[in-house]
C-alpha cells in the first residue's frame, strides 16, 4: 500500500486541484489519456516517451500568511508516473542547488521562480537539470497543507530522532517514534533541519510526509473525511494543470490501484559547496541526468556518494570548470 499511496495520492491530488484549485488553466490537452509532457523538449535524455508515463513539479513555499504568492520554493519535487507499471519515482532537488540566472549570475534554484518567472521557470531550471519535458506544476502553501492535514485529522510519522529547536517564530518540540502528527506538528517535522546534513536530510522528511498523507488519505478514516478536505485543498494549492480532463485522471487512480511496484525516492546527488560566504548543494548537470535516468528505472544513483574531483574543486574554488545550469527568465509570472 505504501508504494502505490504515493502514486494514488498524486492522482487524486491532481483530481482535486483540476476540480477545486484557484489555478488558473493553460487549456493544454491530455495526450493519450495522460498529462502531456512539454512538446518542446521531446527530445531531453529523460523526456516521458510513452503514453503511460507522465511528470509533474511540485513546489511547496512556506508563507505562514496562508497565502500563495511569487516567494522562494521551500520545496521541489519532481514526481514522476508510469501507469502501465505502477512505478513511481520522487526525486528531490534541493532548494541550495546552485545555478545560474540571467542577469542575476549564481544563485540558489529556491529563487528561481521569484528572480525568473514563477513556477513556470522553476519548471524550466529542473528540465535543464535533470533533463526532463516537464510541462505542468502544483504549488501549495505549507501553511495551507497543514490545513489540510489537520482536516484529515493527523498523519502517522515515525520520528527518527529527538526534534528540538526554538527561534524568534519557530518552536519544534517532538519526541522519537511512530506518532499521529497534526498540521503543525507535520510542519515542524519538516522544517526541522538542525542535522549535520541539514537541508539534504531534510528532502527526506518531505518524501516521509508525502507518503504519510498518501496514506492517511486512502485509509477509511481520510476518505471519511473528504468533505473536510476538499475546500481547504482549494485554498492550499494553485496549478497549472488544465481542469478539464478528470475523468482521466480517475482512471489514471484506479490503474495504478491495480499494481504492486514499488515507489523509489531519492534526493538530487551533489556536494556541498561555499560560494561568497553563502552555502549551496553543488550538482554537476551529467551526474544529475545520470541519476534522474536511474531513478526512472527504479534504481538509486549507483555512483559513488562524493565524487573526489568534484570535492577538490568544491574546496579549492575551481568548481566554475563545471557548467552551471543556466535559467533564462520566462515571460510572466505564472
Amino acid at each position: 500500500m505504501r508504494g502505490r499511496g504515493v502514486a494514488w495520492l498524486v492522482a487524486l491530488l491532481l483530481f482535486l486541484v483540476g476540480f477545486f484549485g484557484r489555478g488558473a488553466w493553460t487549456g493544454a490537452l491530455f495526450a493519450g489519456g495522460t498529462i502531456a509532457g512539454n512538446p518542446r523538449l521531446a527530445g531531453n535524455p529523460n523526456a516521458d516517451r510513452t503514453p503511460t508515463e507522465f511528470t509533474v513539479l511540485l513546489l511547496g513555499i512556506d508563507n505562514r500568511a496562508r497565502q500563495i504568492t511569487i516567494q522562494r520554493t521551500d520545496t521541489i519535487m519532481v514526481v514522476h508516473v508510469d501507469t502501465a507499471t505502477g512505478r513511481v519515482a520522487l526525486m528531490s532537488v534541493p532548494r541550495d542547488t546552485m545555478v545560474e540566472i540571467a542577469g542575476h549570475g549564481v544563485e540558489k534554484i529556491n529563487s528561481v521562480a521569484e528572480y525568473a518567472g514563477g513556477p513556470s521557470a522553476t519548471v524550466e531550471a529542473v528540465n535543464r537539470l535533470l533533463g526532463t519535458n516537464i510541462q505542468y506544476w502544483v504549488l501549495t502553501n505549507f501553511s495551507g497543507f497543514r490545513d489540510v492535514i489537520d482536516a484529515l485529522g493527523c498523519v502517522e510519522i515515525d520520528v527518527p530522532t529527538v526534534m528540538d529547536y526554538t527561534a524568534s517564530d519557530v518552536h519544534i518540540h517532538l519526541n522519537p517514534g511512530v506518532q499521529c502528527l497534526n498540521g503543525t506538528q507535520a510542519l515542524d517535522f519538516v522544517r526541522w533541519r538542525e542535522t549535520a546534513l541539514g537541508d539534504i536530510a531534510r528532502t527526506e522528511d518531505q518524501q516521509m510526509l508525502i507518503k504519510a498523507v498518501a496514506h492517511r488519505l486512502l485509509s477509511p478514516a481520510g476518505l471519511a473525511r473528504l468533505p473536510l478536505v476538499l475546500p481547504v485543498l482549494g485554498h492550499a494549492v494553485e496549478t497549472n494543470l488544465p481542469g478539464h480532463d478528470l475523468v482521466t485522471l480517475l482512471g489514471v487512480a484506479r490503474s495504478l490501484g491495480t499494481h504492486r511496484m514499488p515507489q523509489v525516492s531519492e534526493t538530487l546527488p551533489g556536494y556541498y559547496l561555499t560560494y561568497q560566504g553563502l552555502s549551496y548543494w553543488f550538482v554537476i548537470p551529467k551526474d544529475a541526468v545520470a541519476a534522474y535516468a536511474d531513478l526512472l528505472r527504479g534504481r538509486k544513483w549507483p555512483g559513488a556518494p562524493f565524487d573526489a574531483a568534484a570535492v577538490q574543486a568544491a574546496q579549492s574554488g575551481t568548481w566554475s570548470s563545471y557548467p552551471l545550469v543556466r535559467v533564462t527568465p520566462v515571460g510572466g509570472t505564472r
